[in-house]
């Protein structure tokens, strides 16, 4: 792991081009140890293929009562998707709510 993991407000990530144009992924490198990685670790995109807008649309949808399957029929996408992107946000939010409390 490299020396520089973790710390915050130190200048040692510099963008290091894209996933794919595509996707329109951020990848970045640190200075320190030289590693390449994504922008998404510790985000509920973090390897998804889903866009970032229909991720937000479905949770907007959600968030307001809809059920899964409406969702997924107002989003154009599978009822799977719309459980896995729940499930991805649910643990990002309670992971920050236990870091915050």
């Amino acid at each position: 792991m490299c020396s520089a993991y973790g710390q915050r407000g130190a200048a040692t990530l510099r963008p290091h081009g894209w996933s794919s144009k595509a996707r329109g992924v951020r990848c970045l490198r640190c200075s320190v140890g030289g590693s390449a990685f994504s922008a998404r670790p510790g985000t509920p995109l973090f390897r998804s293929t889903l866009p970032p807008a229909k991720a937000v649309l479905s949770g907007r949808h959600l968030a307001e009562g809809c059920g899964m399957r409406a969702t997924a029929r107002r989003c154009g996408v599978s009822r799977n998707t719309v459980l896995r992107c729940a499930k991805r946000a649910g643990d990002h939010a309670q992971e920050f709510h236990e870091q915050q409390v």
